[in-house]
């Protein structure tokens, strides 16, 4: 426990000095700095590109890190997925618009309540809807649809981009693992690995399907609560 809380707080404390060298950057980057010292681009480009990759890691072992402190904590709230999903679709939609991408989601009007953690289940909406862009060709399209199953609603997030190979499917859930597919993408391959283990820690289930060239479908499962009113 004292490691835990040891690793947690540390990688908290990296997010504030990884934030500054950021703005910096950007200070620099926005000015005339750049018209004085041309050669310094292509540097400052590459510092950049690695501060971000590093304020995502440690965005990802934050999130690792509240999951695993959420252990006894999790909240078992009524939730309206749908509402949780439109917010993220409107948070998301000026990184969809860079390379028109579209979303697709029309919930039906008695989509039953899930029994879930409302800040988690947002959590894993907006990892699941950012990687359907991310993975996305452009003017591709995000279809969100549900389905009740032995009380679960299944809800599921389908990209039409580049798709994961069959051996490296059983892979994506594991922390690190990104496939050869994902070429120079940036990503820290624990998105889908914070993804099980948050919906787990609400009782449900996730599970993926995939086409190489033609896209992406990842489910997760939550349990219903019977009545909505």
């Amino acid at each position: 426990k004292e490691k835990d809380d040891f690793l947690f707080r540390t990688v908290h404390d990296l997010r504030s000095p990884s934030n500054t060298v950021r703005l910096i950057l950007e200070k620099y980057a926005k000015s005339d700095f750049l018209k004085r010292y041309p050669e310094l681009k292509e540097d400052i480009s590459i510092i950049q590109e690695l501060d971000a990759r590093m304020l995502q890691l440690v965005n990802d072992l934050l999130l690792v890190g509240k999951g695993e402190e959420a252990g006894t904590l999790v909240k078992k709230e009524k939730v309206d997925i749908s509402l949780i999903i439109q917010q993220v679709l409107n948070e998301c939609s000026a990184i969809a618009a860079v390379k028109n991408i579209k979303f697709r989601y029309d919930p039906p009007a008695d989509l039953p309540f899930v029994a879930a953690d409302t800040g988690l289940v947002s959590e894993v909406v907006l990892n699941l809807v950012d990687n359907a862009i991310k993975y996305n060709k452009p003017g591709g399209d995000v279809i969100i649809s549900h389905a009740v199953m032995n009380g679960f609603l299944e809800t599921a997030i389908q990209d039409t981009g580049i798709g994961i190979a069959p051996e490296n499917t059983d892979n994506l859930f594991k922390p690190y693992f990104r496939g050869e597919q994902s070429g120079k993408i940036r990503g820290t391959g624990l998105g889908l690995y914070i993804v099980k283990r948050l919906v787990e820690k609400m009782n449900g289930s996730v599970g993926i399907s995939s086409l190489v060239g033609q896209g992406t479908k990842i489910t997760f499962s939550l349990p219903m609560v019977t009545e909505k009113g």
